[in-house]
C-alpha cells in the first residue's frame, strides 16, 4: 500500500523500520517466512533473508538510513547493501542477489537487471519505494520497474504453479509486496485524478493516511513534544541605521504612490516611527473590489454624470 504521512513525521524512520524488519534473519521477516515454508513443504532449510529492493532514495537519505540502522544496533551483515554504478558488473550483482537481503539500488540499474534477468522477479520478495508522489505516469522509471516486477511475478507464478517449492516461504508465492512512502500529501491532490494515477503506477490499491490530527499521531506527538529554542539577535548600531534608512525609503515610496493613487489606503502598512507593519483585521476591506469600482466610477465618470 501507500503510506501518506504529514510533513515532518519521519517517513525515513518508518522506512528504516521496514528495512530492519526484512533484514533481520533472527527475529524479523525471515523466520516467519521460513516457518510458513516449512509448514507448506513439510521441511525446513537454512535461513535466507528475503530479497528486498529499496527505490528512489537520494544520496543523503541513503546515508541517513544506514546511520539510523547502525544507531539501532543492526549488525553490519544485516545492513542494506547500496548498489550504484560503481558496484561491479552484472555477474557480481547476480551473486549478491542470490544471497538475499535488502538492497538500496538506483532505478536505472534495477530496470536493466530486471530486463536482462540478472534480478529474477521470482526471487524478489517485494519493493520499498520512497517519494511515492513522484512515481506517476509512463515517464517514471520506478513505475516501469514496478509494472515489470508485477507482470514477471504473475507470469512466473502462473507457469510454476504445482511445482515443488512454491510455498509461501520459497520466495515465489504471491504477487510480491509493494510498500510506498511519502510525506508530501499536497502533491497527491494537484492535477486531475492524481491519486488514482499514483496508485496505478505503484501497482497498489490501498492508501493509509497519517496526518498530524489523527488521534494516534497526535497522542504520540504530545508524549514527545519538541524542544523549541527561540533566539533573539540584537541589532548593532550600523544594522539599526540600515533598518531605519530602509524604512524611510519605503515610506517615501508609499507617500509618492499614495499621492498618485487615492484608491487604496496605505496608512495601515507602517506606523509613524518604527517601520513595523501593523495589520488590522478590517484592512482587507479597504482594497475590496466594490470600493475600487466605486472610486473608479467617481473619479473617471464624465462631468455631470458622477456615480451615486
Amino acid at each position: 500500500g501507500l503510506a501518506v504521512l504529514g510533513r515532518g513525521l519521519g517517513w525515513l524512520g518508518l522506512l528504516a523500520s521496514f528495512v530492519r524488519f526484512y533484514g533481520d534473519v533472527e527475529g524479523g521477516h525471515a523466520p516467519n517466512a521460513e516457518d510458513e515454508g516449512s509448514n507448506a513443504n513439510g521441511g525446513g532449510g537454512g535461513r535466507k533473508p528475503p530479497l528486498i529492493f529499496v527505490l528512489n532514495l537520494r544520496d543523503n537519505e541513503r546515508r541517513v538510513l544506514l546511520s539510523t540502522l547502525s544507531s539501532w544496533g543492526a549488525p553490519p551483515d544485516e545492513l542494506p547493501r547500496v548498489i550504484t554504478n560503481e558496484s561491479g558488473q552484472h555477474n557480481e550483482r547476480a551473486a549478491l542477489y542470490a544471497r538475499g537481503g535488502v538492497f538500496v539500488i538506483t532505478s536505472r540499474i534495477l530496470i536493466v537487471d530486471l530486463l536482462t534477468g540478472v534480478a529474477n522477479a521470482r526471487d524478489i520478495e517485494g519493493m520499498l519505494v520512497a517519494h511515492a508522489e513522484r512515481v506517476c505516469g509512463e515517464k517514471s522509471i520506478e513505475a516501469f520497474i514496478l509494472r515489470i516486477f508485477r507482470s514477471q511475478k504473475h507470469f512466473q507464478n502462473s507457469i510454476g504453479s504445482g511445482r515443488d517449492g512454491d510455498g509461501p516461504g520459497s520466495g515465489g508465492g504471491g504477487r510480491g509486496f509493494v510498500k510506498a512512502f511519502t510525506d508530501n500529501p499536497s502533491s497527491l491532490v494537484s492535477g486531475f485524478a492524481r491519486i488514482d494515477k499514483v496508485l496505478k503506477s505503484l501497482q497498489v490499491q490501498r492508501m493509509y493516511l497519517y496526518p498530524r490530527h489523527r488521534e494516534s499521531v497526535a497522542e504520540e506527538l504530545e508524549e514527545r513534544p519538541p524542544n523549541v529554542v527561540e533566539l533573539h539577535q540584537p541589532l548593532s548600531d550600523r544594522m539599526r541605521e540600515i533598518q531605519n534608512n530602509l524604512a524611510a525609503a519605503i515610506r517615501a515610496c508609499l507617500r509618492d504612490l499614495r499621492g498618485k493613487c487615492n484608491v487604496v489606503d496605505f496608512s495601515f502598512l507602517f506606523d509613524a516611527g518604527g517601520g513595523k507593519r501593523k495589520r488590522r483585521r478590517g484592512d482587507a476591506d479597504d482594497c475590496g473590489p466594490s470600493d475600487k469600482k466605486a472610486s473608479f466610477a467617481e473619479n473617471y465618470a464624465p462631468k455631470g454624470k458622477r456615480a451615486g
